[in-house]
């Protein structure tokens, strides 16, 4: 049996003639196979999610109690583009050291070494990705 196959939107995704569907652009497009008798679609909807996180401080010392230091994300997709749009999450692995806002603020509370890391959603309701925290000293 041959099949045809053909897209709504080839910006968004193409097809080859074996049906191999490449995304290439964010957007939602419709996938459409034909045989002789039969026609069905598929939707296909492209989203970039984030590949890496990388933060704009990797290390950081605080030598005095309630300094505070803002540390930002750059988040990017598998191509190296940047997700401005992304949700990230800041965390302390150790909150009696130091405490890490939703603004992306650090700000020592206690003395030793802990970890700040920067969590972007995948897909907000289903998983998130963390990649390779800061680490933070205070004395």
């Amino acid at each position: 049996m041959r099949f045809s196959w053909t897209t709504s939107d080839a910006r968004v995704a193409t097809v080859t003639s074996g049906g191999m569907v490449k995304a290439i652009s964010e957007g939602t497009a419709d996938i459409l196979v034909r045989t002789v008798n039969v026609i069905d679609t598929a939707r296909v909807t492209v989203k970039r999610v984030p590949s890496t996180v990388t933060l704009s401080d990797t290390e950081f010392v605080f030598t005095e109690l309630a300094q505070s230091q803002t540390v930002s994300a750059t988040v990017t997709d598998g191509g190296g583009q940047g997700l401005p749009s992304s949700d990230v999450v800041w965390s302390a692995a150790n909150t009696t050291i130091a405490t890490v806002g939703p603004t992306d603020l650090v700000t020592s509370v206690g003395q030793g070494t802990t970890t700040v890391r920067a969590t972007a959603e995948v897909f907000s309701h289903f998983s998130r990705r963390s990649w390779p925290p800061a680490r933070l000293r205070s004395k």
